[in-house]
């Protein structure tokens, strides 16, 4: 559900105004609204400290022991911003050292055909009159050429001639002169060398600052802190004596804002959001619906505050379609292993992505169990215990595609017509719950007409009663406004294009039976294909397991794409659009410590 929230003004004497956002900030409740623009000037600090200790991290990494590892020379290790400074100097250093290795390898390489010269001697022959150019042409090019005075072929690379010819301004030639090093070839090389040492030093000054990184650690959590004080500070509202701010608040913890203010000497004052629309969301659900907030977060996309939570909806339809868009058993199991290995490993990360896949996984052996697929392979699907578990209309290798097509019809019908109950539950009594109730018959009509156009079922004589209730519902009651005779007569003239876009929006829960049923038959045809590379030779044998473990990779990474495009399509576009669910919140993020503060 959507954490219903209060807007929430919070005064103080102009003198106690660090106080005040200070004790707002370890609260950590308080969505902040500047009422005034923050000057760029004022918070400029802040942010080069941030992201000077950002890229140190990136430079790093985010993971280090100061006892694993020998301290560099330099900064002082009780001053990590010193560090950071020091690790963006050795960054820097390393460019420049890189970019100048570039341009001698660059030399090098233009010089290596001709040998070793020093091309200082140019301007001594130009002194005395002789003045001289090395040019890059094709033999072609050179028997074609009539050269005023002396030239020679210095060198050659790839069929290219390198030329050394004299300069006659009288008789200029149609080739430009090469740009030559200011070294020559033994001193660039020695060059190189002094710089790819130098480099390497770098490296390891940079590998021995990396222990510091949980001290950078630290240090970028408290610029945050700071930066988010000085962002409130330089926003809030100053009106000699008084200065105040704003936000929202959930009402289950405005209380504690009260509480403050009575211990401060503070004024507050809370009530409903004006405007909806500038509210942020705040999600409130059990701990195992919250399992899905990762995959909203993937997407970046938050329910507006007067929109309706669909966190549970999406959950369980996700996780349906993930079994039925994958659809095999034994890649299930490879999921839960792998999931059960991430965890393994990274023990200290959060455990919702976890839970989430293992959820999947899940899903997906049970799928596997009840459609009898097992990597592809028909024979285990009989083995003892896996046969009976196979419910035999939905059995992969039998003939029974249109009864799994007309299947994720029905669940796409249920699917929309949950949106439609949830909209008309949140709309009621407003008459335009009977608008969805029209659309709700609308969404069955067109189930009906699906099965009969693709499917060739007959239509039952009810079905026809569905259509013309439905238009009327759905069209009059859709936005009645006044004169409620135009509107209605509106949301006639929009009804055509919209029954053709759900008729669209319910075929298209086919892809669920079509992205798995290519699964299988990939995973079908490297088995066969692994079957076929088997002659008893011990090579063959290692040929037909590499093409199972690259096929099979290759078809769990598409069915994989397929869940990301597809099955979360289905809850984003389709189900979310028969909801009129926007997408256009944003997320609750109250001002707050980034260690200390309460966890939103």
């Amino acid at each position: 559900m959507i954490a219903p929230m209060q807007f929430v003004i919070v005064a103080a004497e102009a003198s106690q105004r660090d106080d005040l956002v200070a004790t707002l900030q370890e609260l950590g409740v308080l969505h902040v609204e500047a009422f005034e623009t923050p000057e760029a000037q004022s918070l400029e600090r802040a942010k080069q400290n941030l992201k000077l200790v950002e890229s140190a991290l990136k430079l790093t990494g985010e993971a280090g022991n100061e006892k694993d590892s020998k301290v560099a020379a330099g900064p002082p290790p009780d001053d990590p911003l010193e560090i950071a400074r020091h690790i963006a100097g050795l960054a820097q250093e390393k460019n420049e050292l890189a970019a100048g290795l570039e341009t001698v390898k660059s030399g090098i390489s233009l010089l290596t055909p001709m040998g070793d010269f020093d091309p200082a001697d140019f301007a001594v022959l130009a002194a005395n009159n002789i003045p001289c150019r090395i040019y890059q042409l094709s033999k072609k090019a050179l028997k074609s050429i009539s050269f005023p005075s002396f030239h020679a072929v210095v060198g050659e690379k790839n069929g290219t001639l390198f030329v050394l010819a004299q300069v006659d301004e009288n008789f200029p030639l149609p080739f430009e002169p090469l740009e030559l090093p200011e070294k020559g070839l033994k001193a660039l090389v020695e060059e190189k060398a002094f710089l790819e040492e130098k480099i390497r030093l770098a490296n390891e000054q940079m590998a021995d600052l990396k222990p510091y990184s949980g001290k950078l650690m630290q240090l970028k959590a408290r610029l945050e802190d700071e930066l988010a004080f000085e962002t409130v500070f330089a926003g809030m509202a100053r009106h000699e004596p008084v200065a105040a701010v704003a936000g929202y608040c959930p009402e289950n913890r405005v209380q504690k804002i009260f509480e403050a203010g009575r211990r401060h000497s503070w004024a507050v004052q809370a009530g409903p959001p004006q405007d909806p629309l500038r509210v942020p969301t705040k999600l409130e659900n059990p701990g195992p619906v919250k399992i899905i907030n990762p995959v909203l977060k993937f997407m970046g996309t938050t329910p507006g505050y007067n929109e309706r939570d669909i966190s549970l909806w999406f959950l369980v339809a996700l996780t349906l379609f993930f079994a039925m868009l994958v659809g095999d058993g034994g890649y299930g199991l490879l999921f839960l292993l792998a999931t059960g290995i991430a965890r393994l490993v990274k023990r200290d990360a959060p455990a919702r992505p976890f839970i989430l896949f293992t959820v999947f996984g899940a899903a997906t052996v049970f799928w596997g169990l009840v459609s009898g697929t097992w990597f592809g392979v028909e024979a285990v699907s009989h083995w003892p215990g896996l046969k009976n578990a196979i419910v035999p209309s939905l059995y992969s290798f039998a003939d029974n595609q249109n009864f799994l097509i007309g299947l994720t019809f029905t669940i796409g019908a249920v699917h929309l017509s949950i949106a439609h109950i949830l909209r008309g539950a949140s709309l009621f009594p407003d008459v335009r719950f009977l608008g969805e109730l029209g659309w709700l018959a609308l969404v069955w009509f067109l189930y009906l007409l699906a099965g009969y156009f693709v499917l060739h079922r007959p239509m039952p004589f009810w079905g026809y009663y569905l259509l013309g209730p439905g238009v009327f519902l759905g069209a009059v009651f859709a936005d009645p406004k006044k004169p409620f005779v135009v509107s209605s007569l509106l949301g006639l003239a929009d009804m055509p294009l919209n029954l053709v876009r759900s008729f669209s929006d319910v075929i298209s829960y086919v892809r669920l039976f079509a992205v798995g049923y290519a699964t299988l038959v990939m995973a079908v045809s490297f088995n066969s294909m692994a079957g076929d590379l088997v002659d008893g030779s011990l090579w063959a044998y290692f040929a037909a397991a590499a093409v199972l473990v690259i096929g099979h990779s290759l078809n769990i990474l598409m069915a994989s794409l397929g869940v990301l495009v597809h099955g979360i399509r289905l809850n984003m576009l389709e189900f979310s659009s028969h909801m009129q669910l926007s997408w256009s919140g944003r997320e609750y993020s109250p001002f707050r410590l980034n260690e200390k503060g309460e966890k939103p």
